[in-house]
């Protein structure tokens, strides 16, 4: 029962900005936007939760090829019913901080309640049904456990979140990709996809997220609780630094003069495009050649020590997300 009053408050606290949007705004335009706002990114990020963490606990683990393509479906269908929402706190930061995507930061708060209010009642859902409707056990990004360095969670979210802001600068937000038509649509969102799908193997010591608003509202479904200190440094504090980080870099390579004239020559934009991608793998390439290696010998040690050692939650649980390509093995 303290736990669900818990919820509840929380989720009352994180409903304000659409109740007092007529309080907080100076018109009454700006308080429909932030109303609108706050109602396309709850339900969008509660559909994005449902639709692609289902398939797994659903249908169980039926090979890669037949993961990688439920997930795109499951990704696309949640983006194109819900008329393409952020999702996502360190994306709306980086479209805030890159500053051509009118997001103010009156805005992006009522985007982070709204995508934290709607991942809570996605996993609400996914917990109340899966027992009844699923074969296998539902998961997510679990609390940060206080044997790994936070240091390196939240560099692991960090960089994980650079490089996703560069798939959506670079897929989402260029010519031609910012053309509405269907085979246009469905070449961003496998671009997309395959980056996420990228992180998810290779940033695993952090579940991962790559989404501040679903790992914290898992874990307050999971738990009764608001996470603890280290999981926000990790999760919102890193992804957030991440993707603003990249939007600085996005907007310095396209805001100089060449650019500006010749922003609609097919070759500046291959070009900016093929900088986007070399930043995004640049950084990857550095978690997974310097940062990984230490928290995974950080890690090792602990076990041959004897010493309690465990990832998190959801590396523990094998969240369907983590089992893509193979399940790593802990010591606990």
């Amino acid at each position: 029962a303290n736990a669900i009053v818990r919820v509840c408050s929380i989720l009352l606290l994180l409903c304000l900005p659409p109740i007092l949007a007529s309080e907080i705004t100076k018109t009454e335009t700006e308080a429909k936007d932030l109303i609108n706002s706050w109602s396309k990114e709850f339900v969008g990020t509660a559909v994005m939760i449902v639709a692609t963490c289902s398939p797994g606990p659903a249908l169980g683990h039926l090979g890669r090829a037949f993961e990688w393509t439920t997930h795109w479906a499951m990704m696309a269908l949640a983006d194109y019913s819900t008329g393409g929402p952020q999702v996502n706190p360190a994306v709306t930061i980086g479209l805030m901080t890159h500053g051509g995507f009118g997001i103010s930061p009156k805005l992006a708060f009522t985007n982070f309640c709204a995508q934290t209010a709607g991942g809570a009642i996605g996993w609400l859902i996914l917990a109340c049904s899966g027992p009844y409707i699923f074969p296998n056990p539902v998961g997510g990004p679990g609390p940060i456990e206080s044997q790994l360095p936070a240091s390196f969670l939240m560099i692991c979210e960090g960089l994980a979140c650079w490089t996703l802001m560069a798939a959506v600068f670079c897929f989402a937000t260029t010519s031609p990709f910012s053309n509405p038509s269907p085979k246009i649509y469905a070449a961003k969102m496998t671009l997309i996809n395959i980056t996420v799908r990228m992180l998810i193997v290779m940033h695993g010591h952090t579940g991962p997220a790559l989404n501040p608003a679903l790992a914290t509202s898992y874990v307050l479904i999971d738990t009764g609780f608001m996470p603890d200190a280290a999981h926000f440094f990790a999760y919102w504090i890193g992804g957030i630094i991440g993707a603003a980080l990249f939007a600085i870099v996005w907007k310095r390579l396209n805001s100089d003069d060449k650019t500006e004239k010749n922003k609609k020559s097919s070759f500046a934009i291959v070009s900016n495009i093929a900088i986007g991608i070399y930043l995004g793998l640049f950084a990857t390439c550095l978690w997974y050649a310097k940062f990984r290696p230490e928290i995974d010998d950080f890690i090792a040690q602990r076990a041959a020590a004897n010493l309690p050692v465990k990832r998190n939650l959801a590396q523990k649980t094998g969240h369907f997300l983590n089992k893509i390509f193979r399940p790593q093995k802990v010591k606990v």
